[in-house]
């Protein structure tokens, strides 16, 4: 059980060291930008991402933030009556170094 954490805690560590802090400290500016002005950000995911991003979006609805989430899928056939003029449409850009 011990090894199980001690695993966690060194994917934890990778993640927090592999953080791209200027793409990071650039995506903040932006969202606060766009939360600062009464827009909303959107969240857009895929597959295994798709619970990360409705967890991001029911994180920030439960602090008052506006947000939503917005399946890629549907984006790409052009279902994005959600998305209005300032919001910020966040599709997964890399927040990370890639190896």
């Amino acid at each position: 059980m011990i090894r199980y954490f001690e695993k966690q805690m060194e994917e934890l560590n990778y993640s927090i060291h592999s953080l791209d802090e200027n793409i990071f400290e650039r995506w903040v500016e932006d969202a606060t930008e766009a939360l600062e002005k009464g827009h909303k950000i959107i969240a857009s995911g895929l597959g295994k991402n798709v619970p990360i991003c409705e967890k991001f979006v029911g994180s920030m609805i439960s602090m008052g933030y506006e947000a939503c989430f917005l399946h890629t899928n549907s984006a790409v056939h052009g279902d994005m009556g959600v998305v209005k003029d300032g919001d910020m449409v966040d599709f997964g850009k890399p927040l990370f170094k890639i190896k």
